[in-house]
């Protein structure tokens, strides 16, 4: 899963009171929604894309779905957002007043090298 992904689905206020819920301990989709107040329908909807990331797994225990946390993909990602704060800032080359990066008249490729967010 993209790390992109994962923060897009995070970033829904909803799925992250989710996620932080499912992080206390594993519910199912009937208690979520008296918890957090969110009808059970949309609880599954939400609970459905945490799922299809990875970032949420389920188990199945007598008639109810039980929903937990992939703690290590959320690490993962937790890990790829810190190194964003070391990456080094450059200082723009420039001539006179003009910058050179402007349509491509530097001569350097700007590429991703060493990305937190291209390992996955």
């Amino acid at each position: 899963m993209e790390h992109a992904d994962l923060l897009q689905l995070l970033a829904d206020p909803t799925r992250m009171t989710l996620i932080e819920l499912l992080l206390q301990r594993n519910y199912c989709v009937s208690t979520l929604a008296t918890v957090t107040g969110i009808s059970a329908p949309a609880v599954s909807q939400h609970l459905k894309q945490c799922l299809q990331t990875g970032l949420v797994t389920s188990e199945k225990i007598g008639y109810q779905t039980h929903y937990s946390v992939n703690r290590e993909l959320l690490r993962e990602l937790s890990t790829a957002v810190a190194r964003l704060a070391d990456v080094e800032t450059l200082p723009c080359e420039t001539s006179g007043t003009r910058c050179n990066h402007r349509k491509g008249r530097c001569g350097r490729k700007i590429k991703l090298h060493n990305s937190a967010l291209a390992d996955k």
